[in-house]
């Protein structure tokens, strides 16, 4: 048998076509969609609708909004309001440090804490909303200020990066 890197295109055709039928036969994994013959580099293979990943892949819990990173996330104020932001660490620690921020009405630090404080209304820190999501700091600040230009009524302070 020749080693994966040294397969030309042809080869690993047929390589993937035999390795997928092979793993559904030890599987069990009868094919509930109907078949379709797909062509590789000149090479027929009969594949399913769906893909073999689907019946190999466990599916994951969803995943817990507290332990989020890396995202742009909107957090709702009432009458239309919203708070848009990006954090690079989990949403909990970032939900503590605007509760924090509130409760010590550290106004110059936050603009949720200033409204909260200026209009004793409070965030709707429950409901936030996940917009983005981009492991790059760039690219998240990116589309954070993109989606505070697109959201009129925002209650950030600075329009951030001007684009």
């Amino acid at each position: 048998m020749k080693h994966l890197s040294n397969l030309k295109s042809t080869d690993y055709a047929r390589f993937a076509c035999g390795y997928a039928s092979s793993i559904c036969k030890k599987q069990n994994i009868q094919k509930k969609s109907k078949t379709t013959v797909v062509s590789f580099h000149n090479q027929k293979c009969i594949g399913s609708e769906t893909t073999l990943r689907s019946y190999l892949v466990r599916p994951n819990d969803a995943d817990d909004q507290a332990k989020q990173v890396d995202v742009v996330h909107r957090i709702p104020r009432g009458f239309g309001k919203a708070y848009i932001d990006k954090n690079g660490r989990s949403m909990q620690e970032r939900i503590r440090e605007h509760d924090r921020n509130i409760r010590l009405t550290r106004t110059q630090n936050s603009a949720i804490s200033e409204l909260a404080h200026n209009t004793s209304h409070r965030p709707l820190l429950n409901e936030i909303k996940f917009i983005d999501r981009d492991p790059h700091f760039y690219t998240r600040k990116v589309k954070e200020t993109i989606r505070i230009r697109l959201h009129l009524n925002n209650i950030n302070r600075d329009s951030e990066a001007e684009i």
